[in-house]
């Protein structure tokens, strides 16, 4: 099976949301749609894609601190919708 890594790390304000998936041949077409959540609200939303391994890397400025935020992995590999992912961290 496809292996699917997310990962949510702040430095100060700044969120860094990385998600990792690994398929299971060369040939896999991989797409991930990762989004930032703060409670119900989106603060942003990021698409990667490619073939075997996509690695997903991004940033993003957060304004408020001492809360718990959501980065949530939607892939999809050869058409086909796997069960979404989640990670959560706390902004200091």
């Amino acid at each position: 099976a496809a292996t699917i890594s997310p990962l949510l790390e702040f430095d100060g304000k700044t969120a860094y949301c990385y998600v990792d998936v690994v398929g299971n041949s060369s040939s896999d077409k991989i797409v991930i749609t990762a989004s930032l959540w703060r409670g119900s609200t989106c603060l942003a939303t990021w698409t990667e894609s490619g073939t075997e391994i996509v690695s997903l890397s991004e940033s993003k400025a957060v304004s408020i601190s001492g809360v718990t935020y959501k980065l949530t992995a939607d892939v999809t590999i050869n058409g086909r919708v796997l069960p979404q992912v989640e990670t959560t961290a706390k902004c200091p």
